[in-house]
Formats: C-alpha cells, sequence, structure tokens
C-alpha cells in the first residue's frame, strides 16, 4: 500500500522525515516473533510504524525491519527508541549493511525529490 508523499517536518530530528505508507514486517530477535505493521514516516535513519498488534515489542527491543515502497525492497537492523501513547513505534535503524543502505538512500532521494515537486505545484501551502 502506497499512498503520496509529504515532508513530516525535521522538530528535533536530523533528518528530514517523510510520510509514507508501506506494510511492514517487524522480526523481534530475542522473542523470534513475527509482527506486522504499518509505516506511518520514514528518514534515513529511522522510521514510525503503527503495530499490528499492541503491546508485542518494547522499547530497547533489538528488532529487524522489513518492507517493500516504491520498488524497493529493505531489510534492516533497529532498535526501538520509543513506543508512543497512541501505540506508535519509533524506530531507529542499525547496522545497516551496504545493499539495505544504498536502497534506503536511493528511496529516499525519491520521496525528497517528489515532495520538492509537491511543493512547487502547490506553492501556497
Amino acid at each position: 500500500m502506497e499512498r503520496g508523499v509529504s515532508i513530516s517536518g525535521r522538530e528535533q530530528r536530523r533528518n528530514w522525515r517523510f510520510t509514507c505508507h508501506a506494510y511492514v514486517t517487524l522480526y523481534d530477535m530475542i522473542t523470534q516473533r513475527r509482527v506486522p505493521g504499518e509505516m506511518i514516516d520514514l528518514s534515513v535513519s529511522g522510521c514510525l510504524i503503527r503495530p499490528g498488534e499492541n503491546g508485542a515489542l518494547r522499547a530497547g527491543d533489538m528488532i529487524e525491519v522489513s518492507f517493500s515502497l516504491r520498488g524497493y525492497s529493505i531489510r534492516t537492523m533497529g532498535s526501538i527508541r520509543n513506543i508512543r501513547p497512541d501505540h506508535c513505534i519509533g524506530i531507529e535503524f542499525r547496522d545497516r549493511n551496504d545493499s539495505s543502505n544504498r536502497q534506503l538512500t536511493r528511496l529516499m532521494q525519491e520521496l525528497a525529490q517528489e515532495s520538492m515537486q509537491n511543493q512547487s505545484a502547490y506553492p501556497n501551502r
């Protein structure tokens, strides 16, 4: 599932974060449990996920994150940085291999380019 892209803003973050929707699978390395979810936003350093099961994961857990978006299939390691009151999970990517790093960088470039085109199409936004 993919929808339009927009910049979520920098807030206090070091990287731009883009709103995008994709199905994602989180694999808990300790419990060896798979948890489905939906990606809410993505940056080069992490993502925000709405899990299909509340309470299945905890802050600090090491997980494998797998998703496909715009023809890119990305699988990378991450750690759960926080769990918000609405149960959405903030994930920081860790230990990316060269392949996932290249794919994620290309994907982010495409999202940035599309976002810039959308902004120029609607200059009063």
